[in-house]
């Protein structure tokens, strides 16, 4: 069974103190299969599950500007996007963009900037380190180089009150099982309160990494974004996590506008899991769509945190989430 570690917490004027050290009680963390707030309130993922090249951008405020207000509360971005990544040689934080030179800290500084104001405006950074089939390092085990530029990131960014650590985005392509647990390990030991997920090629199955003590959530990506099939895979997936991680439909294909859209977000919350749009870069995106996620993350959040959790059903409610009292 997966082991869970329980952190004790003393709440002083609005602040958590874990381990010396002061945190906001809006700091993100795993619990289960929500994530949930250092002062204990459980948060539900709705918005954008993109633009993968944020930090490489020259819009970064008008995203950060046009999401603030409208409820919509993700981003979904890679810091690694060169080494055989879908980004060009210059996207990396390395001095240079050479690895052997290590990390450019006014790159950090400077993406650091942006995170802090994401949070601020309660948008949860899903922060990857690599993109799909990146690689830099060979080898499963994390060496020295690699541990160094993990810890370099991890100690910048883990004071970002809502922020989820990804080690890849289908990791498949480019690492093994292996690796990604040895990664996320890393990560833990620089912070251990954040949550670490992996991204997956289409399907259910998380068994990899279903009993993994590092590994908080599954970053599910499916073949189809209609309504139908989001609530059947996602129902599948959160049935055999057990409870032992969160399942985000971040990544399907041809997602809807409007009332499509609302039906597709309301599936994947309906069957108790997260739901993370592809390809909504924000910039294009209608306000309308925001605040459409916004308005069902706010709404799962209260329900959740009235001790009421999805049972997967909605007969005779096309409008509203269905949800089940949560057994006590």
């Amino acid at each position: 069974m997966k082991r869970l570690v329980f952190l004790q917490a003393i709440v002083i004027s609005g602040l958590t103190l874990f381990a010396g050290t002061a945190f906001c009680a809006a700091l993100l963390q795993a619990d289960g299969q929500w994530l949930k707030y250092a002062d204990g309130r459980l948060h539900f993922t709705a918005g954008p599950g993109d633009p993968e090249d944020f930090l490489y951008r020259n819009d970064q405020q008008q995203i950060i500007d046009k999401l603030k207000g409208t409820g919509a509360n993700s981003l979904y971005f890679q810091a690694v996007r060169s080494h055989g990544g879908d980004g060009s040689n210059s996207h990396n934080p390395f001095i240079d963009h050479d690895p052997k030179n290590g990390v450019d800290q006014g790159v950090l500084t400077k993406w650091h900037r942006w995170l802090k104001q994401l949070s601020d405006n309660e948008v949860v950074s899903y922060f990857f380190i690599y993109d799909d089939s990146a690689r830099i390092w060979t080898g499963d085990a994390v060496g020295s180089a690699e541990k160094a530029f993990l810890r370099t990131l991890v100690e910048k960014f883990r004071e970002i009150d809502r922020l989820v650590w990804v080690v890849a985005e289908e990791y498949a392509e480019r690492l093994s099982a292996a690796r990604v647990s040895n990664i996320a390990r890393v990560i833990k030991e620089y912070d251990p309160h954040h949550a670490v997920g992996v991204h997956k090629n289409v399907g259910v199955s998380f068994t990899e990494f279903a009993d993994d003590p590092n590994i908080d959530v599954f970053m599910m990506q499916l073949g189809s974004c209609s309504a139908s099939n989001v609530k059947a895979q996602v129902s599948q997936a959160v049935k055999a996590a057990q409870g032992r991680y969160v399942v985000n439909m971040s990544e399907a294909p041809d997602c809807g506008k409007g009332d499509t859209l609302r039906e597709q977000a309301k599936a994947a919350a309906d069957a108790g899991g997260y739901f993370m749009v592809y390809r909504m870069d924000v910039v294009g995106t209608s306000t309308s769509d925001l605040k459409n996620l916004g308005e069902l993350a706010r709404d799962m959040e209260t329900k959740l945190n009235e001790g009421v959790s999805p049972n997967g059903n909605r007969p005779n409610n096309p409008n509203g989430v269905s949800l089940r009292k949560t057994a006590g």
